[in-house]
């Protein structure tokens, strides 16, 4: 089941306990965000938090309240636009981006042609078993 993150409310009086959690709850999505958009690797994920929140700090000295809830709406709106596959998301068939993409590779049909000089055996089983000596027993 997705992650229904509970929308900010239209009106909001900036510095009241809905808009301390608002934009408690947009910093937390945010970090999951970057955190599967660095794709669970430690260090890029460091990176993409300090630069939120330096955002989120510079947003802290923002005086226009209409200024305010456009930006955090709109933050919101770019949460809700990028999907991230998580890793349990991706199956093999997706190609190069699935987690079994050439686990096991197809070998080439040359690898199973015998040749002896201008005769290919590549059903060499046949003549195995339709040799003499199983053709007796």
């Amino acid at each position: 089941m997705p992650y229904r993150a509970k929308p900010i409310p239209d009106l909001v009086r900036v510095g009241s306990v809905e808009h301390y959690n608002a934009v408690k709850n947009l910093y937390r999505r945010a970090c999951k965000v970057a955190k599967q958009m660095s794709g669970f690797h430690y260090d890029e994920w460091d990176w993409w938090i300090v630069h939120i929140r330096d955002a989120f700090e510079t947003g802290r000295q923002m005086e226009d309240h209409g200024e305010i809830l456009e930006t955090m709406k709109s933050l919101e709106e770019f949460l809700a636009y990028v999907h991230v596959r998580l890793p349990h998301e991706v199956y093999p068939w997706d190609g190069p981006a699935g987690s079994a993409f050439l686990r096991y590779p197809m070998v080439p049909m040359k690898r199973y042609i015998h040749s002896e000089g201008e005769t290919m055996y590549e059903n060499w089983w046949i003549d195995f078993t339709t040799d003499e000596w199983f053709a007796k027993n």
